[in-house]
């Protein structure tokens, strides 16, 4: 996106019942998001973290041509509707880049195009909690499908180009869009990843979140001496609440750039169940 970004528009109130209609070109080497998630953990199973290095996905593509999507929020409870616009050349180079929770997500944190969006919700709302809450129905009103479903992939990370294109994504997908949006201007949110299993949810900072906008003993988790709160993606429960029937799973690990493994009992137990289920192979290419 070069020059002045094409506007984004919001009309009140518009539904919108779309079906998710997938245009995305994958490649056929795409390695599946829990075999990423195998390797980059390596030997941090045991250490507790390690760092990951991600590939550079933040130059800017220079064709000005755009693709243009149409989003949900609800804010004062009416529903808006965002025309999002995403750089062609943007979404066809993350196609064919690697998918993994750390690429993914250095992109969600970098790519330009996310910032007019979230200045468009800020702009939107009265102050930052209403903001958070419709960054948050954003990610919740994209449609839900599984990568299988969408893909035929056992599992695909989407870049936040993808999500936002296709019009949908499954947890993960929504969880590293959500994080993305926060982290922008003016929220300026410290963001990352909480995965349980079968689940990926966003953490925020707890300090970054007005305490009115929290639930009472909220979920957390501790990075580096921060502590964030659990934010769904999925659905629009307020900030430290999990989405129904996630609340009571145990947390496997974190990610806010670099992985840091929070239960490693729940994690080789989790392992073994993808290697028995899906075979050998699902680690072949994990170093030994």
């Amino acid at each position: 996106m070069n020059g002045n970004p094409a506007p984004i528009v919001a009309q009140f109130p518009l539904m919108s019942n779309q079906p998710c209609v997938v245009t995305t070109r994958r490649t056929g080497n795409q390695k599946s998001t829990r075999r990423q998630f195998l390797r980059a953990l390596g030997v941090g199973v045991v250490g507790g973290t390690v760092c990951v290095a991600a590939k550079d996905t933040s130059a800017e593509p220079q064709d000005e041509a755009t693709l243009v999507s149409q989003h949900e929020i609800r804010t004062d409870n009416r529903v808006a509707r965002l025309q999002i616009t995403i750089p062609r050349a943007r979404y066809r180079r993350v196609t064919d880049a690697e998918n993994s929770f750390s690429e993914t997500f250095a992109a969600a944190r970098s790519q330009s195009y996310l910032t007019p969006v979230m200045a468009e919700i800020a702009r939107r709302t009265p102050d930052r909690a209403s903001a958070i809450r419709a960054a948050q129905s954003l990610t919740a009103r994209i449609t839900y499908i599984s990568d299988e479903a969408s893909t035929g992939e056992f599992e695909y990370v989407r870049y936040p180009a993808e999500t936002l294109v296709d019009e949908c994504g499954d947890c993960e997908d929504k969880a590293i869009l959500l994080a993305g949006l926060l982290s922008r201007s003016p929220l300026n949110c410290r963001t990352a990843l909480l995965i349980v299993p079968h689940h990926c949810a966003t953490l925020v900072a707890r300090e970054d979140v007005p305490s009115e906008l929290l639930v009472a003993d909220p979920i957390s988790v501790t990075l580096d001496g921060i502590k964030y709160v659990y934010v769904e993606a999925v659905g629009t429960v307020r900030p430290g609440e999990a989405a129904r029937d996630y609340g009571s799973r145990p947390h496997v690990a974190a990610y806010d750039g670099r992985w840091t493994v929070l239960d490693t009992g729940v994690l080789l137990e989790w392992a073994e169940k993808v290697v028995d289920r899906r075979g050998l192979g699902i680690v072949g290419d994990v170093p030994i």
